[in-house]
């Protein structure tokens, strides 16, 4: 029988300990993952200025976004997995570290291309935070676990949104490779700080070979085979992630130009708008624990086709854009943490699996609607963007409300 120490006293036997919710560590988690997810988006508010130093057109440099989502995607199919059969902590912990030498490894870029593989492989190795995400679930009490990731997944998008800010701010004042330096040294700092405040791991139940890596892999079919409501959710999210994913390269490209042309300082300090949305994370996440996934995933599609049909007639002003931005971050949000909270609970063993499949496929779906958009844009400009972005948004509401009945 568990004891409870007194601190007066002696433990009292008999009554047993209740674990706590240690927010302290969770934010510390968030703040990791965060700063991982900087990988994907430090080159977004500098699409303008890379085009022009590297002689990209702006369809081209576009593809800096494409390729951080795809090589997210390729890392959260081939990495994450790992999760379930290494020691969770220690792996997240070397997926961090190896994010931020590959961030130092882009400020070498001589070329367009060169800076977009760098992304690409700096992108594959920032799954770490998605390690966090599901090790969150797993290690908060019972009937929290929404709470959690809420806070954790809060931490990925604000890292993200305020990487992108200074991003924009440091490259007017010393350079675009800036950025990449400071958000690699802090990482580092975060990396080794997380690694002495997790709690212990387990060992493997067994030593990792190829043969096991490639049935660890061959696994993630299992899942999509045998749970409908994994495969309806993960469509619906993967649905909301490409109509989200489209704001990151056509906003900045918006804002580069006519009416606007504005600097990469002010563009990057607009995306701090998002930090609206992410605060409302752990409360979505309370409400997923209460048992309401549905009707949030539901508010969430109607608040991202709401924002984009707002930006498509009024995206020639500040507000405008300002009020689309805020509604795709709650609404994009607000899906994907009902939505983990699901996915996590199905099959709580297999949790860095279950977000794998979840995740590389909502990143796909995101590196799609980036191309989608590049070609949209070269077609029909902002116009365009807006247009294939709303189709998106309303596929996903609509397969949400048929799937309601189920």
């Amino acid at each position: 029988m568990t004891t409870l120490q007194d601190p007066q006293g002696p433990p009292i036997p008999g009554a047993k300990i209740e674990p706590t919710f240690d927010s302290g560590l969770f934010r510390l988690m968030a703040l990791a993952a965060g700063l991982s997810a900087t990988a994907l988006y430090f080159a977004q508010p500098l699409l303008h200025r890379l085009s022009t130093e590297f002689g990209m057109s702006a369809a081209q440099s576009s593809w800096l976004v494409t390729g951080a989502q795809a090589g997210y995607a390729v890392g959260l199919l081939l990495l994450v997995p790992l999760g379930d059969i290494l020691r969770r902590g220690r792996f997240a912990v070397t997926l961090l570290l190896s994010t931020a030498a590959l961030l130092v490894v882009a400020t070498a870029s001589v070329g367009g291309s060169m800076l977009v593989m760098a992304t690409v492989a700096a992108s594959m190795a920032a799954v770490g935070a998605q390690v966090l995400v599901p090790m969150a679930a797993g290690i908060a009490p019972e009937g929290s676990s929404g709470r959690a990731v809420g806070i954790v997944m809060s931490g990925v998008l604000s890292g993200g949104m305020l990487g992108r800010a200074a991003s924009g701010v440091l490259a007017d004042i010393a350079g675009w490779r800036s950025g990449y330096w400071v958000a690699a040294a802090l990482l580092v700092v975060t990396a080794l700080t997380l690694r002495r405040r997790l709690p212990a791991d387990g060992a493997p139940s067994t030593r990792l070979t190829l043969g096991r890596y490639l049935r660890l892999l061959r696994s993630l079919i299992t899942p999509l085979q045998q749970l409908p409501v994994l495969r309806r959710r993960t469509l619906v999210a993967a649905l909301a992630m490409a109509a989200f994913t489209i704001q990151l390269s056509a906003v900045t490209l918006r804002l580069s130009v006519d009416p606007f042309g504005w600097s990469t300082t002010a563009i990057g300090i607009f995306s701090l708008l998002a930090l609206v949305g992410i605060a409302l994370m752990p409360l979505t996440g309370r409400i997923a624990d209460a048992g309401h996934t549905r009707i949030v995933i539901t508010v969430g599609l109607t608040f991202e086709l709401g924002a984009w049909m707002l930006m498509l007639v009024a995206g020639s002003t500040v507000i405008g854009l300002a009020a689309g931005v805020v509604g795709l971050i709650v609404g994009q949000q607000a899906v994907m943490v009902a939505t983990q909270a699901v996915v996590y609970a199905l099959r709580p063993e297999a949790r860095s699996r279950m977000n794998a499949i979840l995740m590389a496929s909502c990143f796909a779906a995101g590196a799609a609607g980036s191309a989608l958009a590049a070609a949209a844009w070269s077609i029909a400009g902002w116009t365009g963007a807006c247009v294939v972005a709303a189709i998106l948004a309303l596929l996903g509401l609509t397969t949400q409300l048929a799937a309601r009945g189920r």
